[in-house]
């Protein structure tokens, strides 16, 4: 049978778009050649795609690409990594946060507060049993598709809602994320605990040591035993972090095996990174 073979590179008039499914170093040689050919100034990507590029350009001693603007979309990042990428690419960098249901939810201000696009959705936060601080459902309503309207969306991550008085003059309501989904539970005994509890801790970590965690990936194995990944900026933290990070994981009853991340997983096959993989009421699940 005749396979349909997908372009590794797209090319038009004031665009290049890159395929980041399949990833090996071929193709981020082949890619970054073509950045400094094009010389593209904004740049629209995943977190985990750009610290991959990052790697291979500082790796092989590269000059990085004369970015001046870089959207972050597609996944949750820790505020360590994007002042990883700003110390780098010597670039402004800011957040992205949407859906391909509805494309474009709310967009970083420079006082790094998330503002809702109100002429694309209607955004509005639906409280748990066990909110807390204003925390919800995000749940979303688009008001420019008008092939498949999307009303009352529960788009599965977990925020909050507030009206500040923002610096850039932008009035629309400012939309804070948890850094967790709302299926992202796990389970010790007979408690329903949320993932974003491990956001706590690391956050706590990163102001002792400041930008120490990079990224993390947390498995729950079975039982209470956690497997924890770290990527650290310096490798020499590794044995004071995992010692703390044991320390404090035990008050709630949690046992870690602190393991070094390399790098940013297998990097032939890339899809969001997944912070957070468990089980809840016996069920196994692959959180995106």
């Amino acid at each position: 049978e005749n396979s349909i073979e997908v372009p590794n590179i797209i090319e038009e008039e004031h665009w290049i778009s890159l395929n980041t499914l399949y990833i090996n170093e071929n193709n981020l040689k082949t890619y970054y050649n073509k950045m400094i050919e094009c010389c593209p100034k904004w740049m629209l990507v995943s977190p985990s795609f750009l610290h991959i590029l990052t790697e291979y350009i500082i790796d092989n001693k590269l000059n990085f690409p004369n970015i001046v603007y870089i959207e972050l979309t597609g996944e949750y990042y820790t505020p360590e990594l994007k002042k990883y990428f700003e110390d780098v690419w010597h670039c402004i960098i800011r957040n992205h946060y949407g859906c391909r249901e509805v494309y474009a939810i709310a967009l970083e201000c420079e006082y790094g507060h998330l503002h809702v696009v109100q002429d694309n959705v209607f955004v509005e936060i639906d409280p748990r049993k066990d909110n807390r601080d204003g925390l919800g459902n995000i749940i979303i309503t688009s008001l420019t598709n008008k092939a498949m309207p999307f009303i009352r969306y529960n788009i599965g991550d977990i925020g909050k809602l507030e009206s500040i008085q923002c610096g850039c003059g932008n009035m629309s309501p400012v939309l804070t994320l948890s850094g967790g989904r709302q299926s992202e539970y796990f389970t010790i005994g007979d408690q329903c605990i949320h993932s974003s509890v491990f956001h706590f801790f690391v956050k706590k970590i990163n102001l002792k040591y400041p930008n120490s965690i990079l990224r993390f990936q947390i498995k729950k194995k079975y039982n209470n035993l956690f497997s924890i990944k770290l990527y650290l900026y310096d490798d020499k933290l590794f044995d004071k972090i995992a010692e703390e990070m044991n320390r404090e994981l035990q008050i709630m009853g949690l046992n870690m095996k602190v393991e070094k991340m390399k790098n940013m997983g297998n990097i032939e096959n890339k899809g969001k990174y997944k912070y957070f993989q468990g089980e809840c009421d016996g069920k196994n699940f692959d959180f995106n």
